[in-house]
């Protein structure tokens, strides 16, 4: 996953998390070294000495995403994986942290997915992505925290939501969303969904995050490849009104082979926009578009107003659909077209 919008946007930027008077040697954000994977590790110690983490990893459709807690003791973290499955090592060093799992990660990763290796440190300070933020809006929402829609945006209606919840759970009152909210968010949605099916809330100390059913996160990155300069500048070099700074684009992309079923057709695979300069949204979202490559040329085949957008698991003619906002795409040969009710007629 329309009001009259600026014909280019996406999200507001968001401001980096705001470090703990006690930050620890080791907090800051890490990526995955593992080849062929992308992932990211994020730590925060809280001024109690806890330390809060959050661990993504992807691979085509293969996906590992947790929150979690404990105490360093000698530079590592030993944890029980939910349902005493297993065990979780988080070990830090200078530059970089590793991490090990041991038996049964099925909770929170799909099969085949992984999250073993190690995570190059990146930088000192966490920021919170436009997931981190969804998945605190829907928590809150859930908890009876109006924090208006999900959309991803860390605007002032979500920072009232989190200083509520914040002094609720005692937690220090700063509207802002740090790992340790996120984290306790998860736990008290986790006991609430448990209490109304009337199951024991688990005890243990991962929370898997979620996506909707039929869908799939898309693996978007603000480091644009030097391959993809060229055909995105010839595209919005006209449009954009100063010359793009491409060590900070005003969006986020996604290369995503759309029509890899047979039938698709497609040359190369194709390129998703999802514009991340807050100058160009609006109330209903930001401006997504999906480029595909036709002799060579890649030109939109989808333009539209979103909040968030998603892979579908469903093809229309080798091609797969695109969900904004929980809505599906469908391509109908020439391009995506809004998935409408068509009658059928009665004899």
């Amino acid at each position: 996953m329309i009001k009259t919008l600026p014909s280019i946007g996406l999200l507001i930027a968001m401001a980096a998390l705001p470090v703990a008077a006690q930050q620890d040697a080791h907090d800051g954000s890490y990526e995955y070294a593992a080849t062929g994977w992308r992932g990211s590790l994020k730590v925060s110690t809280s001024p109690n000495g806890r330390t809060y983490f959050a661990i993504a990893t992807r691979r085509d459709d293969m996906r590992c995403s947790l929150l979690g807690s404990g105490r360093l003791s000698e530079n590592t973290i030993t944890l029980g994986a939910p349902r005493d499955s297993g065990s979780l090592l988080l070990r830090f060093f200078e530059e970089n942290a590793e991490i090990e799992a041991t038996g049964d990660i099925s909770s929170f990763c799909d099969a085949g997915a992984r999250l073993d290796g190690v995570y190059i440190r990146t930088a000192e300070t966490v920021r919170p992505d436009r997931d981190d933020v969804r998945t605190a809006q829907s928590r809150l929402n859930k908890l009876g925290y109006d924090a208006g829609s999900v959309d991803g945006i860390l605007g002032q209606h979500t920072r009232t939501a989190l200083a509520a919840f914040q002094r609720a759970a005692g937690l220090a009152e700063s509207g802002e969303l740090g790992l340790e909210t996120l984290y306790h968010l998860d736990q008290e949605a986790g006991r609430a969904t448990a209490a109304a099916a009337g199951a024991p809330a688990g005890t243990g100390e991962i929370a898997p995050t979620e996506t909707p059913p039929g869908t799939e996160r898309i693996a978007w990155t603000t480091q644009i490849p030097r391959d993809r300069i060229p055909v995105l500048d010839g595209i919005y070099g006209p449009v954009v009104p100063a010359r793009i700074d491409w060590s900070n684009a005003p969006f986020e992309i996604a290369t995503v082979d759309l029509d890899e079923q047979s039938g698709g057709g497609g040359e190369s695979d194709e390129i998703l926009v999802f514009w991340n300069d807050a100058r160009f949204c609006g109330d209903e979202g930001c401006t997504f578009e999906v480029l595909r490559s036709r002799d060579g040329t890649y030109s939109p085949v989808l333009q539209t107003v979103a909040r968030e957008v998603m892979l579908g698991d469903a093809y229309d003619e080798g091609v797969r659909r695109i969900v904004t906002d929980g809505e599906p795409w469908v391509w109908d040969g020439d391009a995506y077209v809004q998935d409408v009710y068509r009658p059928t007629r009665v004899r």
